[in-house]
């Protein structure tokens, strides 16, 4: 995904110049393609990711990154929904936690940010965290629910 300042975002396993693979994160790249170390400098974002389904950009710059994702142990992995700060970390702001998990059955399969800075997220779901939701969600620019919208999609 590529930012408004030409920096890159790119998420999946990585490998260390020694050839030493690291646990699945995100990374930011530089316009020339290096590696750029404010972000997230031990090359490791918090948490632990075991894959990536989409990412996103909200209007003031903000990176949200949808997969399977485990804030760490002993908490189990769950689909989730993260943002993050401008270092590569969990953004604690974003529903208060940093993430936002969903009851999902295989995926969050789509995620749109509308100009406004709501945020469609789609799937198979039938709750969001512990309020009912077919499917598709809409959430406020913070990571909480907006309520004005009732998913009418069955599955």
């Amino acid at each position: 995904m590529v930012q408004t300042d030409g920096k890159v975002l790119v998420g999946g396993t990585s490998v260390l110049s020694n050839g030493v693979a690291v646990t699945p994160s995100v990374l930011r790249l530089l316009s020339d393609g290096t590696r750029d170390a404010s972000f997230v400098p031990s090359g490791v974002t918090a948490g632990r990711f075991q894959f990536f389904q989409n990412m996103a950009l909200q209007p003031d710059g903000q990176e949200l990154v949808a997969g399977y994702y485990s804030p760490g142990s002993p908490l189990p992995f769950s689909r989730t929904l993260l943002r993050l700060n401008s270092t590569g970390n969990s953004d604690n702001f974003f529903n208060g936690a940093g993430f936002n998990t969903p009851v999902v059955n295989t995926g969050l399969n789509a995620l749109v940010v509308q100009p406004d800075g709501k945020i469609l997220v789609g799937g198979q779901f039938s709750n969001y965290g512990t309020t009912a939701r077919s499917n598709v969600v809409r959430l406020n620019p913070n990571g909480t629910l907006d309520t004005g919208i009732v998913s009418p999609v069955s599955e």
